[in-house]
């Protein structure tokens, strides 16, 4: 499995990416992140602005392989959410992303956070920033924009370089065999701390 940077296949091998079925794909596994992180939050705060009738809207027809991949990441994302959350508001704050501007405020944020490299660290912060884009406009009054968000994650990762990383890997079901160790919410907090440089040095 890739560590911290970007592994690049060796010399003459080639890798195929079916977009169509990786677009659904992340979409499913980023509905299932939303929804079970919705959960969790839920728990811990009862005051917390639920959009889960819009994350179920969103979502498609069950797949519990990607839901089970859905929900490990959630449960590493949620520290990186409650870590960030007020960080991430600020930014969002700023940025006001709305139908029209959420692709290109997402892509120019995501870059940051791959900018010197891929792991699944940095892909559930990816995720993280994803779900709370969809909850800040859903708390300014704007609904129906979650699917919107979905959208923004799948399309990213198949027009990147982390489509061909991901199938690498072993597609998303390779996240299942990431271990929960220390060390992996250390790369998921880094993830974070790049997204917050990012935004510091380019949206300043």
């Amino acid at each position: 499995m890739a560590s911290g940077g970007i592994d690049e296949p060796g010399e003459g091998a080639e890798w195929h990416v079916d977009e169509e079925q990786l677009r659904n794909e992340t979409e499913t596994v980023f509905v299932s992140y939303a929804y079970h992180l919705c959960q969790i939050e839920r728990t811990e705060n009862e005051d917390t602005v639920s959009i889960e009738n819009e994350i179920q809207e969103a979502a498609s027809q069950p797949n519990s392989m990607l839901d089970n991949v859905g929900r490990k990441l959630a449960i590493i994302g949620d520290e990186v959410c409650e870590r960030y959350e007020k960080e991430f508001d600020d930014m969002l704050q700023n940025l006001n992303p709305n139908l029209d501007n959420a692709y290109h405020y997402f892509k120019k944020i995501a870059s940051g956070i791959f900018e010197t490299g891929i792991n699944w660290g940095r892909i559930v912060t990816l995720l993280c920033f994803g779900y709370r884009m969809a909850v800040y406009v859903f708390r300014n009054g704007h609904s129906g924009f979650f699917r919107t968000i979905a959208q923004c994650v799948a399309r990213y990762v198949v027009e990147s370089r982390i489509a061909r990383w991901i199938v690498r890997e072993g597609g998303w079901v390779a996240a299942l065999k990431v271990t929960n160790e220390y060390f992996k919410y250390i790369f998921i907090a880094l993830g974070a701390a790049l997204t917050l440089q990012f935004l510091l040095r380019h949206l300043s």
